[in-house]
């Protein structure tokens, strides 16, 4: 049985509990100002936002300046959704709470214009973390208020930026666009076409990139500098010529470097040029899965089945 201490160290839980259940769970047996006397009471970051959000009578009696910042980021949030956030503008001054920007995050990316005038924040004199978050949401809002010439973003951040506003040029222009690494700019050419060449670097696109852009994109095989290819891996020369299958300075680098075609590469030659390639195929790369997709495609190669073909290697067991 617990002592009288006991139970006075429990008195605060129990209140609490009973506080937090009739809140939550005994609502509509409350008048409002019974519930105005609990929220008195109440913690009010324990209130959950949903009760908040679903009953009128807490969200008009709620001392709001009480409320941490982020479980008011989250009302507005939800207000929003709920298409009456002027209803919590009305009843606080949010410029006061000095708002962190990671705080209020989903506010702004639903509704942009809270960010000076509901919650104080001045664009001109953002960190470049905070101007890069902004900028990343893409919005016109932002992309015309923050100087993005006062921050020196690197690569990645430039091209989640540009990425976000779909590649525009008028944002590819405001940014230092020549600075995208390779695989930026193959996204660059795959979401404008020829549109924005002139603002990246095309010398940083690798066969890998090439192979990606051209898959998608085959109207700038024009662009494609095949130099690189042929001091790159074979495979890329192999994926070339599944896309454009009668450009031949691919298909003679093939063959002159048919020594180092591994499995895959093989696999894609047969599939696709059976009787070009079936005179140089070194059976001894080839996986008998591999093997077994080919003759699917070509059952007529079944007479070069060679017992060189060999078996997939087996996975460890864990």
């Amino acid at each position: 049985m617990a002592n009288k201490n006991q139970i006075e160290d429990r008195k605060p839980v129990l209140r609490d509990a009973m506080l937090y259940y009739y809140l939550e769970f005994e609502s509509e047996v409350l008048t409002g100002e019974d519930i105005k006397r609990l929220l008195d009471y109440a913690d009010l970051d324990k209130v959950p936002d949903r009760v908040i959000l679903l009953n009128d009578i807490y969200s008009e009696n709620l001392d709001w300046s009480q409320l941490s910042n982020a479980k008011i980021a989250r009302l507005i949030s939800m207000f929003i959704d709920r298409k009456d956030v002027h209803f919590i503008l009305d009843k606080v001054n949010l410029k006061e709470n000095k708002f962190k920007i990671r705080e209020i995050i989903w506010c702004i990316a639903r509704m942009p214009e809270l960010t000076e005038n509901t919650f104080g924040i001045d664009l001109k004199k953002l960190t470049k973390k905070d101007a890069y978050t902004l900028l990343s949401l893409g919005h016109d809002y932002f992309i015309e208020r923050i100087d993005i010439s006062r921050y020196r973003f690197n690569p990645t951040e430039i091209y989640k930026i540009v990425k976000s506003y779909l590649f525009d040029r008028p944002i590819l222009e405001k940014v230092k666009s020549k600075t995208l690494e390779g695989f930026h700019v193959s996204q660059v050419l795959i979401n404008t076409g020829r549109d924005n060449i002139d603002l990246v670097e095309l010398d940083r696109l690798t066969p890998s990139h090439w192979v990606e852009i051209l898959g998608k994109r085959k109207f700038l095989f024009d662009l494609c500098d095949f130099s690189k290819f042929l001091e790159d891996d074979v495979i890329f020369a192999i994926k070339l010529v599944s896309i454009f299958p009668n450009y031949q300075p691919a298909h003679n680098f093939i063959l002159k470097n048919k020594d180092t075609i591994g499995d895959k590469g093989w696999g894609i030659l047969l599939e696709l040029f059976p009787t070009k390639y079936i005179s140089h195929c070194d059976y001894s790369a080839l996986y008998e899965g591999t093997w077994a997709r080919v003759l699917d495609k070509h059952p007529e190669l079944v007479s070069y089945r060679a017992k060189a073909v060999k078996k997939a290697p087996e996975l460890p067991v864990i």
